[in-house]
């Protein structure tokens, strides 16, 4: 604890984190959730290089932290977590150490103004709405809150104190006769725990990344398989051969996991502890201190098939109950803060709804544009997203292809757009009977704005966008062609990617391969003849899939010198006890075709 005076200070280990969340360049952001189970509100989060163990001092920042709370009668429901963007680490002897610094304070309400939304509780995922932009790190000086200190002494008191503190909790906790019966005190925890070790790939071709969805939290006894594939993924990947990214494709956590049958927990309680069950796990959190996360939306945020799964007696904005308004929020706290904030089409037009979150970023000169395909969504609406969205969409598509004439990226680079609802390829079901397509949990049920997608991708003429999405519980990949607009008559290339769940323990609730549509034309009022096109293969897995984006020729000038191969993994336990993974099949799309190698 270190006395500042007027208060003082005490550094915590985070609840949950810290992960990398988006790179640019050479910085990465941070995030991390605050433990409030400690009594002392937290007021900031700091920073710091290590190498070879010892705290590079003149490396320190500190960072304003961000509430979530549920409305505005429930002062107990707070949550506060930290961003921070740092230099990422250039040695294999870095680390980059984020903890949470709290108050303690005999009147809370008198603290220094530095502290901003840690002082009351505004939540900025409110003023995100109405703003139309997300909050990113705040980043604090350090004579804002202390007077009289040097900094160094300060924050070498801060890690002395915790460090002595987590040696006698562990002396606590691995006593051969317990000295306490709480789960908190006999709780092991290592500094390395607030550590993060970013092995990021170089921004070159070729690009490596991961995808997955759907990780099911487990029913207790299987809990360590659903955390399987991530020490999986962790363990197969670092220096020598690094992922530039991984994307988990919706339903993070089930918040409906056992449809009622087990819980005990208040729903708007259940929700939290989702999130602290799915973060807190060991592979993940491996995981996601080495690799930069990047996630979407989908449904068991909220619930299953939410908003159509039951509609209100009244008018359908009363569908936006307690209980989702503060699963959004929790969404936007643990996946979407940490994630890019839209740049390029950020002008162009706000979302028709401000609780919309979509973006966009490049990667190894890749670009990605990621749909909110849930939070625009009412029920039996028409569309999946709003008009601002598909405006920025198409604005995106517009500044990718003026890239590429300009020379700024390479002529015909796979464009992936990705969506937690799969865009292609769609089900049997409702491709041979599309009366019934309005049943769909994905883009099939909105037929408008399907159209609408692959008319845009036709006028702009973008050859190799690739879809990539999850939720179907199985793997696939598909080529797409695209007609009509600046399309040639063979029509333009396209690509399909459904990245199969994390963990998925429940048959009945997985597809089959017959379940997916072999082929299927995506029509358009506004076209004469299909707009576009899918053929498809299916394969039944649960696990994670490796996507790798390569150039086939020094100078690229047509669609066919590209390629992207598919690894579909399935993660298992070795011999000695740690998690591997076995390699079930490869697509390669390329020359405009999706097959098995």
């Amino acid at each position: 604890m270190s006395d500042l005076g007027t208060h003082r200070l005490i550094a915590k280990l985070p609840q949950l984190g810290p992960l990398i969340g988006s790179t640019t360049g050479t910085r990465a952001r941070l995030w991390a959730r605050a433990d409030d189970s400690y009594s002392g509100r937290a007021v900031l989060g700091l920073t710091v290089l290590v190498r070879s163990g010892a705290l590079q001092l003149d490396t320190v920042e500190f960072w304003g932290i961000l509430p979530t709370r549920l409305g505005a009668t429930e002062p107990m429901a707070v949550q506060r977590f930290a961003l921070a963007d740092v230099e990422l680490p250039k040695a294999e002897d870095e680390r980059v150490r984020m903890v949470i610094l709290h108050v303690e304070h005999k009147n809370p309400d008198r603290l220094p103004r530095a502290y901003g939304w840690a002082r009351n509780f505004d939540t900025p995922a409110t003023a995100a709405m109405k703003s139309g932009s997300l909050p990113g790190p705040l980043p604090v000086r350090y004579a804002e809150f202390a007077q009289g200190k040097p900094r160094r002494d300060f924050v070498t008191e801060l890690f002395s104190d915790l460090e002595k503190e987590l040696a006698a909790d562990r002396a606590t906790g691995m006593a051969p006769v317990p000295r306490t019966y709480s789960r908190l005190r006999r709780r092991v925890a290592w500094m390395s725990q607030c550590e993060v070790r970013p092995h990021v790939s170089a921004e070159r071709l070729p690009l490596r990344f991961a995808a997955g969805c759907c990780r099911h939290p487990g029913v207790g006894f299987d809990r360590d398989l659903a955390d399987r594939v991530f020490a999986a993924l962790a363990a197969r990947f670092g220096n020598d051969t690094p992922l530039g990214l991984v994307f988990m494709l919706g339903d993070q956590i089930y918040a409906d996991a056992t449809a009622g049958v087990l819980d005990v927990d208040e729903r708007l309680e259940k929700y939290a502890a989702r999130y602290e069950t799915a973060f807190a796990s060991d592979g993940f959190r491996r995981l996601t201190s080495q690799v930069p996360s990047y996630m979407v939306a989908d449904d068991h945020e909220i619930r299953d098939s939410w908003p159509n799964d039951a509609l209100p007696a009244s008018a359908d904005a009363d569908y936006w109950t307690p209980s989702v308004q503060w699963a959004w929020q929790l969404y936007f706290a643990h996946q979407r803060s940490h994630g890019p904030a839209p740049e390029l089409t950020a002008g162009l037009a706000r979302s028709t709804d401000p609780r919309s979150f979509w973006y966009e970023f490049a990667k190894a000169r890749v670009p990605f544009f990621a749909f909110d395909s849930r939070f625009e969504r009412r029920p039996q609406g028409d569309s999946i997203v709003g008009g601002g969205q598909m405006a920025a969409f198409k604005g995106w598509l517009a500044a990718v292809r003026q890239a590429e004439s300009a020379g700024d990226l390479e002529r015909d680079v796979p464009k992936f757009v990705v969506s937690g609802s799969v865009f292609a390829p769609g089900l049997t079901e409702f491709a041979t009977d599309r009366r019934r397509a309005r049943r769909a949990d994905n883009w099939q049920a909105f037929p408008r704005d399907r159209a609408r997608v692959a008319r845009l991708i036709a006028k702009s003429g973008a050859e190799n966008v690739v879809f990539l999405s999850g939720d179907y519980h199985c793997a696939a990949i598909g080529s797409l062609r695209f007609h009509g607009g600046k399309a040639p008559p063979a029509g333009l290339h396209g690509y399909a990617i459904v990245a199969p769940p994390f963990y998925a323990p429940f048959p009945f609730a997985n597809l089959r391969k017959r379940d997916v549509a072999v082929n299927e034309s995506i029509d358009d009022p506004a076209f004469a003849g299909a707009r576009a096109t899918c053929e498809a293969k299916a394969l039944e897995m649960h696990g994670f899939a490796l996507v790798c984006v390569q150039r086939l020729v020094d100078a690229p000038s047509l669609p066919e010198h590209w390629k992207i191969t598919v690894e579909f993994c399935k993660d298992r336990w070795a011999q000695d006890g740690s998690a591997t993974a076995d390699r079930i099949e490869t697509g390669l799309l390329a020359n405009g075709k999706a097959d098995w190698v």
